[in-house]
């Protein structure tokens, strides 16, 4: 089982089996499926989305893009779209229909968006 904490979020990888298994565990926690991984999350208002809002308003940003693969980016992805930045869809063969739909730049996989960035750090040196 993988596992990556942030601040609010832990994302947590399994197969069917195991997920089933310890759903009991995460009592209280709010929960996002995506493939292959379910992120949990503290019941507070917070999202990606709002933490995005919080970086832009105390940066003071003017342009934003956000990269992300799943259903937990969404409210990402729509901030940054708000603030007239760029959504920066990494899809898959297994990509979640909502994050398929999401307007935006799409990429067809963790690969070409890493060669896209490798491109754009190659045009700013």
């Amino acid at each position: 089982m993988g596992r990556s904490e942030g601040g609010l979020v832990v994302a947590q990888a399994w197969t069917a089996a195991v997920q089933s298994a310890t759903r009991e565990l995460h009592r209280g926690l709010d929960s996002i499926d995506g493939v292959d991984v379910e992120e949990l999350w503290m019941p507070l208002d917070e999202d990606k989305g709002t933490a995005l809002q919080r970086i832009i308003r105390a940066d003071g940003l003017r342009v934003v893009a956000y990269a992300g693969d799943d259903r937990g980016d969404l409210p990402a992805f729509r901030v940054a779209l708000a603030s007239g930045g760029y959504a920066l869809v990494v899809e898959g063969p297994d990509a979640a229909e909502e994050v398929a739909r999401m307007p935006g730049v799409h990429f067809s996989g963790p690969g070409e968006f890493q060669q896209w960035l490798q491109q754009l750090d190659d045009a700013l040196s």
